[in-house]
Formats: C-alpha cells, structure tokens, sequence
C-alpha cells in the first residue's frame, strides 16, 4: 500500500480502500476497506456526525493518536473484519462525547494494547464493540461506558468522570479497576 503524508490537509468524505499507512487524515465520513496503519507518528482526526458516519470493513491499525471529535467510529465484521486494534504505542482519544460502535457481528471488536481515553464532553460515550483491553482505559471526563469483552488491563476514572461497566465484562487476572472518580459496575461483570 502506499502513504497518505504531508504537512497540510488529506480530507476523506467518502468511501476508500486503504491498506497503506496513515500519516495525516481527517475522515468526515464514509467507509474505510482495507487494512489501513495509522503510523507511530501519525494523526488520524474522525469529525463529523451520525452514527453511520465512519465505517471501518476491514483491521484498522493504530500505533500513532486517532482523535474522534463528536464523532462515531462503526466497526463492521462482514466476513470477519470490522476490528479497531490499538498497539502499544497507540492512543485513541474519545473527545466531545465521541463513540466507538459495532454494527451486528461476532468479529467486530477492539484491541487495545495501548490507551483509550475520554477526555472531551461531560455527557457519555460508548465503547459498544466488544472491548479486549490490555492497555489502558482512562475516563476522564463524563461517562465512559463499556458494553461488553474482557482484559487484564488497566480501568480508571478520572475526578468527576464515570466509568461504566454497563452490560457484560470481565476483567481477566491482572486486571484493574482504580481511579479518582466513579467506576460503575452495573450488568453482569466478572472479576
């Protein structure tokens, strides 16, 4: 694949095949096929609203910042794809009351090895998608809400933000629930 780079703006508002590397994108909206890298070094910003917004069909893999902006990221698994896997070195930073949905399939999920934050907007977010954390989840502002999966990483809430562990969760040995602010374990959580 090839590199989407440059100091200025690379603006996606439609439907693409990415199996290259990201260095500089903003997607207002459509569908994303392939199996895109957002680099270590590089910024991947989803704006726009709606819940059909931002389709990904495929792996996307971040080892770099996405930032969702009053945005929803939709996984979609036809055909076993429709996974968000966020590497060690990634961040994926929910802002103004972003989200990260699935659509209907077993293989849509999210992997995160690295950090997930809430750090915009004081009302909720969902992580709908099923959740495999070994990274770190981080709400910091709001309510941070986790509908379902399992790890052994880190979960904390920041002062006065909530995390909601909201329908089904494990967290595997090792894991752990810490923090400042709410940690909320509402459903069928197991620890």
């Amino acid at each position: 694949g090839g590199l989407i780079t440059g100091t200025g703006t690379n603006l996606l508002a439609g439907n693409i095949t990415i199996n290259g590397v990201i260095d500089n994108l903003t997607w207002t909206s459509g569908i994303i096929y392939g199996n895109p890298t957002v680099s270590s070094n590089g910024i991947m910003v989803v704006s726009g609203f709606g819940l059909d917004a931002h389709w990904i069909y495929g792996a996307m893999t971040n080892a770099g910042m996405i930032r969702l902006t009053n945005a929803t990221l939709r996984c979609v698994g036809i055909g076993g794809q429709g996974q968000l896997i966020n590497l060690p070195s990634g961040s994926v930073d929910i802002q103004a009351d972003g989200q990260i949905n699935n659509y209907a399939y077993s293989s849509e999920g999210v992997f995160n090895q690295g950090k997930i934050l809430k750090s915009g907007g004081t009302n909720t977010s969902y992580i709908t998608a099923q959740l495999y954390n070994s990274g770190t989840l981080d709400a910091q502002t709001g309510t941070l809400v986790i509908a379902g999966g399992d790890g052994a990483g880190v979960f904390q809430s920041e002062v006065g933000a909530t995390l909601n562990f909201g329908n089904s969760y494990t967290v595997d040995g090792g894991g752990l629930i810490t923090g400042t602010g709410t940690n909320l374990l509402a459903g069928n959580i197991t620890i």
